[in-house]
């Protein structure tokens, strides 16, 4: 099971100048975490080995084309309740349009299994440190050897806080960018050391509404690749 939790500069210390990033650090916005090109790298090797549907359950970690998620509030009161669920649809959204065709995440009620599993609560924390929100998820290919059809299999527990730590709302805004980080995650991108970054630290006073194009490249390389492997697979299927 993986992690991660975006970090949030807190509105004591939002005047303050972020930690200054050299450039040598830039190699870092858009870095893609380590699983994303090793299912590429599977998909391709079962390719030349004819393994179309082992290689069809790869290139679907990578695409999440058809992944369903669900919202549940853990102690959020009614009136908030409805911010926070536009706050991940439009996360969804700024994706949608980020990626275009080949990525849909489908919204199931909170009583029906989903693959992303949403919960906002009033406060999030990871290893006793605040953060707006954090993720953890699994990306695997399973079956196979048990008479099992191979497929891919993937969940995802997402956090999002709705309060701040002195007490003060999370705003629409705030939980937008948590939620978009952590979807960005879930598809695929590493932190970025950079604010103004969706995949950086939230800054309360500045939180953050689309993408800077360098954060998507990579991210969009690799799903360009997973799709020509995709057409290919199903060219070869009986």
């Amino acid at each position: 099971m993986k992690a991660r939790s975006l970090l949030v500069l807190f509105a004591a210390f939002a005047a303050l100048a972020p930690a200054s990033v050299d450039n040598s650090s830039e190699a870092l916005r858009g870095r893609l975490l380590p699983d994303l090109p090793e299912h590429l790298e599977f998909a391709q090797k079962d390719m030349l080995h004819g393994q179309v549907q082992d290689a069809l359950a790869h290139i679907g970690l990578i695409l999440m084309d058809h992944a369903t998620y669900h919202i549940n509030f853990d102690t959020v009161p009614p009136e908030k309740q409805a911010e926070c669920t536009a706050a991940f649809r439009d996360a969804i959204a700024m994706w949608d349009r980020a990626l275009g065709n080949g990525f849909e995440l489908d919204e199931v009620p909170a009583d029906q299994p989903a693959e992303i599993n949403v919960t906002f609560q009033p406060e999030v924390k990871q290893a006793g440190s605040e953060v707006a929100g954090y993720v953890t998820w699994s990306r695997k290919v399973v079956g196979g050897t048990d008479g099992t059809p191979i497929h891919m299999d993937f969940t995802a527990d997402v956090r999002v806080r709705t309060i701040q730590p002195d007490g003060e709302q999370m705003l629409l805004e705030h939980m937008r960018h948590t939620s978009a980080h952590e979807l960005g995650h879930v598809l695929g991108l590493d932190d970025s050391p950079f604010y103004g970054d969706i995949m950086g630290p939230l800054d309360l006073q500045h939180p953050v509404s689309d993408f800077e194009s360098a954060e998507l490249e990579n991210l969009r390389a690799v799903r360009t690749q997973a799709e020509e492997v995709k057409e290919q697979a199903l060219a070869m299927k009986p």
